[in-house]
């Protein structure tokens, strides 16, 4: 590579001051085991994470301030058939996470991880979903990152689903993972349902979620 920067560094400029950070990028295994899939994927999801992590560390350090956040994932704490790399990605970033919190302590600087179960955004409209999720909506997810930081949680969940999973697999892990694998996409290579099917289904979770 020699002199050139990195896609992280070529970043961070747009990025500091803006701790949330992350681009996902899903590829399963085995359905799309190509090695560069998931080179993409750990390289977006955790190296370039930990490249401007370690840059935006480096100045809170000497500022002796700071609030650095990450963002995992619900999968990051209970791994999924069909979302291999993706989880192992975000098992990593709650490791890293929680030992950078213990590096940067001595600093005054803040580390935590966001940990979003589905969000409501473009990019999930076009999965296939697990059966049963009710996804969040991105001011439930703004609100959960809020109140978790004013309370100073080292891992911040969104939503009463992904608390009652996370409580669930230490209790019962084995049952949790038995409703992941009946809950799974058969396969990300199967064709996906239709767009109107997959627009009204969009629809009902969305109302589900919303109704007090």
């Amino acid at each position: 590579m020699g002199d050139r920067p990195s896609m992280a560094q070529l970043r961070l400029h747009r990025l500091v001051g803006q701790p949330v950070r992350e681009l996902p990028i899903k590829a399963s295994f085995p359905d799309n085991p190509a090695l560069p899939d998931v080179e993409q994927e750990i390289a977006v999801n955790l190296v370039g994470m930990y490249g401007i992590t370690r840059s935006i560390a480096r100045r809170m350090a000497a500022q002796r301030h700071g609030q650095i956040v990450n963002v995992s994932s619900l999968m990051g704490k209970i791994a999924a058939p069909t979302m291999a790399t993706y989880s192992a990605t975000k098992f990593a970033i709650v490791g890293f996470t929680q030992a950078l919190r213990g590096e940067l302590a001595e600093y005054n600087v803040k580390v935590s991880a966001l940990l979003p179960s589905l969000t409501e955004t473009d990019m999930v409209r076009e999965f296939q979903w697990f059966r049963w999720v009710v996804p969040m909506t991105p001011q439930q997810v703004a609100q959960a990152l809020v109140v978790g930081l004013r309370q100073e949680s080292g891992e911040i969940l969104v939503g009463w689903q992904s608390h009652l999973a996370v409580w669930g697999y230490r209790v019962a892990p084995w049952l949790v993972e038995t409703l992941l694998r009946w809950a799974a996409p058969a396969s990300e290579s199967l064709p996906m349902p239709d767009r109107p099917h997959r627009q009204k289904r969009y629809a009902r979770l969305r109302s589900a979620s919303t109704t007090p």
